[in-house]
């Protein structure tokens, strides 16, 4: 408590009008051992030098409060401590060497970004204290992911599971919609961005949690897994495990990363549908096959589909896209020039919901 009284002295004294700590030019100001910087509605302001090593800045107070300044900034542990739904507003990028602590309170990226330490991470995200930025921005980590084991990195929600090593990998998370996905339908207010080093042949799983008031008016128990390789095009992955109450959305056998997001389907389950006899899923023959091999499946509505043919290792041999009518589709698949063995036929419709069935080339 001695640390905070003494530090809002200084804070009167640099600029009680605007409510502002401002660091001048050639200024600098510095956090010594536990020392707790609390600014109660008051704005930081850095044109000077403010690289923390040490300490704690603490936002509290009834009123928004705003981070700007022309100089790099970095906060060692920063507390947002604000009551009811009033916010801490970026004006610059933000950079954290050990935490964010959330007790109440949120940080609006506000088009700006908070870069994170190799080691620092986020603490206390709720449904109403927590990162947001719908005009963009995003949360950054980059750190090195060797067989990672449910790793989340910043604990900013995208849980990674694979036995390779994937190397330096950037992580970030954003909060813009991502538009026109499927049929026009627009994303949750969330998206990652995963950039390894080793990209190729992961066979990884990604754990994608949200937050409820990040649905966007999509319905919770119908998400599916989308990525994108350039932001615009955009390619369903179904999932396969997901669950509305603890908030994720689950994808297994990824081979590769890029940008993430969720939105939702037009049928909770999916749209494929079961045939006569009751049988759910694709139907492949003649099996095993020599040549060409026929697949027929049903859908319950017209929709456009990836069909992918990937091998024991999880390496995608080849892909062709296919319209599928509403009803039963018969489709041909050419095998003749691929290598004896068995593969798996995987067909993800535009809502991300995905069939699949295993076949032998001999």
């Amino acid at each position: 408590m001695k640390h905070n009284w003494i530090i809002l002295l200084l804070l009167l004294v640099v600029n009680t009008a605007a409510a502002q700590l401002v660091i001048t030019n050639g200024a600098g100001f510095t956090l010594t051992g536990d020392a707790v910087l609390t600014l109660q509605d008051m704005d930081l302001v850095n044109n000077g030098t403010f690289n923390q090593t040490t300490g704690t800045v603490r936002f509290s107070g009834t009123a928004n409060s705003n981070i700007s300044g022309t100089q790099f900034t970095k906060i060692h542990i920063l507390q947002i401590a604000k009551t009811g739904a009033v916010q801490v507003q970026l004006q610059r990028t933000l950079n954290i060497g050990s935490q964010i602590n959330f007790t109440s309170g949120s940080i609006n990226l506000n088009n700006n970004n908070i870069e994170l330490d190799a080691t620092a991470f986020l603490n206390g995200e709720t449904e109403t204290a927590r990162i947001t930025g719908t005009t963009g921005g995003y949360v950054q980590i980059i750190t090195n992911l060797n067989a990672p084991a449910a790793a989340n990195p910043g604990n900013l929600g995208a849980v990674i599971t694979s036995a390779q090593n994937l190397g330096s990998t950037i992580i970030r998370r954003g909060h813009t919609v991502q538009s026109n996905i499927v049929s026009g339908r627009p994303s949750i207010n969330r998206y990652f961005d995963i950039t390894p080093t080793t990209n190729t042949g992961l066979n990884a799983t990604l754990r994608f949690n949200y937050f409820d008031a990040e649905l966007n008016g999509r319905t919770e128990n119908a998400l599916g897994l989308w990525r994108s390789n350039d932001n615009v095009n955009w390619t369903g992955v179904g999932f396969s495990s997901r669950d509305a109450i603890a908030n994720f959305v689950e994808q297994t056998g990824i081979n590769s990363f890029s940008r993430w997001t969720l939105t939702d389907n037009d049928f909770p389950t999916g749209v494929f549908d079961v045939f006569a006899d009751g049988v759910t899923g694709i139907r492949m023959w003649p099996n095993p096959t020599v040549q060409d091999l026929v697949v027929s499946v049903r859908v319950k509505k017209t929709v456009d589909a990836n069909v992918m043919l990937v091998d024991m290792s999880g390496r995608i041999i080849s892909t062709m896209a296919a319209r599928l009518l509403n009803g039963e589709n018969q489709l041909q698949i050419k095998a003749d020039r691929i290598p004896a063995g068995a593969y798996t036929l995987i067909i993800v419709a535009e809502d991300g919901s995905k069939m699949q069935g295993k076949f032998i080339k001999q």
